[in-house]
């Protein structure tokens, strides 16, 4: 565990860990087979996009505070780009009520 809380960590990190602590909540080391995860990313981004595709397109991102190259905003943006991420209206609706 102390690996994973060394470089790169921040506060943020550091105070989920504390909180799991008083919550008694226990935690255990875990190992991932070396697979390229990275290839899932665009997966990730094109739900991610779909879920929040209100905001590029009413330019609410614009209102963001993270704006650098990898925050969401500009990764929302980006993945308009993907065929999976589609306003074309093919979604369903859910009955409201």
């Amino acid at each position: 565990m102390a690996e994973a809380f060394a470089d790169g960590a921040t506060a943020v990190d550091h105070a989920a860990l504390a909180a799991t602590r008083v919550l008694r909540v226990e935690v255990v080391n875990v190992s991932l087979s070396d697979l390229p995860y990275g290839a899932l990313m665009n997966i990730v981004f094109a739900e991610a996009a779909g879920g929040f595709d209100d905001l590029p397109l009413s330019g609410l991102d614009d209102t963001l505070t993270g704006q650098d190259a990898e925050a969401w905003p500009n990764t929302l943006r980006k993945t308009r780009f993907l065929s999976a991420v589609d306003p074309s209206g093919n979604t369903f609706a859910v009955p409201q009520g």
